[in-house]
């Protein structure tokens, strides 16, 4: 307090700030850092339950409650300041979570019994450098769902995000129709299922899983630096089918992981990591967890590019195979490109039907890339989710999404 300001800011650069309150902040003795906040609040809350409120100016990009339900306000925060990255005189940033609200609630309709959590974030990312201020804001809001599945007695997973609460909300109720539809095809419980080589089409969070998994870790710049990525001596080698195209797109609008600006201050890029089955080039922007971690390049919005087919021809396609719904967990392996995922459920197909019987908990494993270049049918159209998180080893947790089509390809499974 009292000493001089000696970021000197240019004045024109203020402008862009114009929609934030500002507060001084003495540090390191005479520095001073300046803050920045979002005016205004999202919506009010009474007695720990969520009060609905309509606000012209707000649309729908306000809302945290939609359709017709209550939630129980799990975790909300207003105007949290987190440092994450300090040069003395050079480089400031500072992520400013100005609105952040997690609420719970159980929606029981349409057949579907599911605990649904819906997460808003607003924040602003605010770097200051000797003579200018970057200001990077984004919103996001994502709706995971546990949904119980009678039929199997089994859970799915599932994860909503990319747009405002009410278009997420709409996209979730047109997942619970297909997912009724398609839960009437399970009909027998087989257990063991034979390991082989199957032709298969994923769904997209599978596909999504498969991306993330296989090609994004390995894919990362310092993993490929390091030499302890594959993909160190692959480069303008053909890794894939040439239907394959997969890029990582910090700049994707609405979802969990879109920014401008990186966490080391540099603007952000987005990637095309394998063009036309080649691969190009790794992920080069910078993230961490929180001021405590170091900064990593890691991945945004990791995706599969849409094709030109249709499901139902994929599943028509198959002669004896199987149709792999819900990613449940996976490891890495960036040295070798090998892969570990288990899926959820496996339903049976066969001369292009579906048979009514059914597996539990089956495991893809063998060669990722493999599975890349088996890839012959890519759906129209692509679905992202970015309900979980991606941790760097065994820390360093960051919001991500993945996703992509259905695809069809052939993998070993057991």
């Amino acid at each position: 307090s009292g000493g001089k300001v000696h970021m000197k800011i240019n004045k024109s650069r203020v402008r862009y700030l114009k929609n934030y309150k500002s507060k001084l902040v003495t540090t390191y003795k005479d520095v001073k850092i300046i803050y920045f906040y979002k005016k205004g609040v999202v919506l009010d809350c009474k007695c720990g339950k969520i009060k609905r409120k309509y606000d012209k100016r707000l649309n729908d990009e306000g809302y945290v409650v939609i359709g017709e339900k209550d939630g129980e306000i799990v975790e909300e925060s207003n105007n949290f300041v987190e440092p994450i990255h300090s040069r003395l005189f050079q480089l400031k940033i500072e992520r400013i979570y100005w609105y952040f609200l997690k609420c719970c609630f159980y929606w029981k309709c349409q057949g579907i019994d599911a605990r649904v959590y819906l997460e808003k974030v607003n924040e602003a990312k605010v770097v200051i450098s000797e003579n200018e201020i970057k200001v990077d804001e984004t919103s996001w809001c994502c709706i995971s769902e546990k949904i119980w599945i009678e039929r199997g007695g089994f859970y799915i997973d599932k994860a909503f995000s990319g747009g405002t609460p009410r278009e997420i909300y709409l996209n979730a109720q047109k997942y619970h129709c297909r997912l009724k539809q398609g839960m009437s095809c399970l009909k027998v419980e087989k257990q063991g299922i034979k390991p082989g080589r199957y032709e298969c089409v994923c769904d997209p969070d599978v596909t999504g899983f498969l991306v993330h998994e296989i090609v994004g870790h390995a894919a990362e710049q310092d993993m490929i630096d390091s030499e302890r990525s594959k993909f160190r001596n692959l480069y303008g080698e053909k890794v894939a089918s040439e239907i394959v195209n997969i890029s990582d797109d910090p700049f994707m609008p609405k979802h969990v992981a879109t920014f401008k600006i990186d966490d080391c201050g540099n603007i952000g890029e987005k990637t095309d990591i394998i063009v036309n089955g080649v691969f190009c080039n790794g992920i080069k922007n910078y993230r961490r967890e929180s001021h405590q971690k170091r900064t990593y390049t890691r991945m945004s919005n990791t995706f599969l590019k849409p094709g030109t087919s249709c499901v139902k021809e994929m599943i028509g396609s198959i002669v004896d195979g199987y149709f792999l719904v819900n990613p449940d967990y996976g490891r890495e392996d960036t040295e070798n490109l090998y892969t570990y995922i288990v899926v959820k459920l496996a339903v049976r197909v066969k001369n292009g039907q579906f048979t009514g019987e059914f597996y539990k908990n089956v495991i893809i494993s063998g060669d990722g890339l493999e599975i890349f270049r088996n890839i012959t049918m890519i759906s129209e159209k692509i679905e992202l989710s970015g309900g979980g998180f991606c941790r760097k080893g065994e820390s360093d947790s960051i919001k991500v999404s993945c996703g992509g089509p259905f695809i069809k390809t052939i993998l070993e499974i057991r």
